[in-house]
């Protein structure tokens, strides 16, 4: 016997986090445009390769945002029947979709960074472009401060991978900004330097998020405390003897748990259900976005002396 908790979260939950998770990317996308038309028109007349480069963090980021809402859109489908788990890993294949497009931005803007350096232009309307990370600056503070605020309420992994890639364009517009004011008091080499370090951040930033999202790809266990707190809910259970074999993972903003509870073999069959009922709704509410399949076996020896 095995009892499945009901689709979780509620409708009107879940419906929600939907809508937060795809305003979140909406703004990303909008924030994305602004700045490639302000980068844009700028590096048109400043020929700077740290600008060049921030300009390349902004397209990536317009391409990884519209990647991100069709991703959250797409996670929010409840399970059907050819998904029994839901769509929740749709965001994960996006944000490996996206860590491989920071990689080859990181590499274009490191390669151009380099040439620059070898070859040395001459950078015209340096107070436009400096004027051009200021705004994007700000731009990007704002959005950043937008998606934490939203992250707080949901658990998206595609929209903690856009606020990853926003996190280093904001850094990444700081260094440009520095760049661009020491070649605009002489110091011209520090142009190309602030290229390349934004270059290598990106391809840094999208090493970090392979590794993650590959981790949700491959079915990784739950974080540990989150595993420590299950064995705790299951054990204060009243008639539960023991936990055995607790199997996770995740799948975008969901957690699936699977678990063998190990009962008095005593206990009669309405009992056991009364106690596995009980014990869903008690997970339920530690962990409201996931899939819980409790299965009973009576207790053995071991068990008891394990409890």
């Amino acid at each position: 016997m095995s009892t499945r908790a009901a689709p979780s979260p509620p409708l009107a939950a879940s419906a929600e986090q939907a809508k937060l998770a795809q305003l979140a990317a909406r703004l990303s996308i909008a924030a994305a445009i602004l700045l490639i038309c302000i980068k844009g028109g700028v590096y048109s007349v400043a020929q700077s390769a740290s600008l060049f480069a921030s300009l390349i963090d902004s397209g990536l980021d317009l391409a990884a945002s519209i990647l991100t809402l069709i991703a959250v859109r797409f996670a929010a489908k409840p399970p059907d029947d050819n998904h029994g788990f839901g769509h929740g890993k749709a965001e994960a294949m996006a944000g490996l979709f996206q860590s491989g497009l920071v990689f080859a931005g990181g590499l274009a803007c490191a390669i151009d960074a380099i040439q620059h350096a070898i070859t040395p232009q001459d950078l015209a309307r340096l107070d436009w472009a400096l004027g051009a990370m200021l705004a994007s600056i700000l731009i990007t503070g704002l959005l950043v401060a937008a998606q934490t605020l939203i992250l707080r309420r949901i658990n998206s992994l595609a929209i903690a991978g856009d606020r990853a890639h926003y996190l280093t364009d904001f850094l990444s517009n700081g260094a440009a900004l520095i760049g661009l004011g020491l070649a605009a008091i002489g110091f011209g080499w520090a142009d190309p330097l602030a290229g390349l370090a934004v270059g290598l951040g990106l391809i840094w930033t999208a090493i970090g998020l392979g590794r993650e999202t590959i981790d949700h790809l491959m079915d990784h266990e739950m974080a540990e405390a989150d595993r420590a707190r299950i064995f705790e809910i299951v054990r204060a259970e009243t008639g539960v003897i023991a936990a055995r074999r607790l199997r996770t993972r995740l799948s975008g903003p969901d957690q699936h748990i699977d678990l063998i509870v190990a009962l008095d073999p005593t206990a009669s069959l309405q009992q056991a259900d009364a106690i596995l009922g009980a014990l869903t709704e008690r997970l339920q509410a530690a962990f409201p976005r996931a899939d819980i399949a409790l299965a009973p076996a009576p207790a053995t020896a071991a068990d008891v002396a394990a409890g």
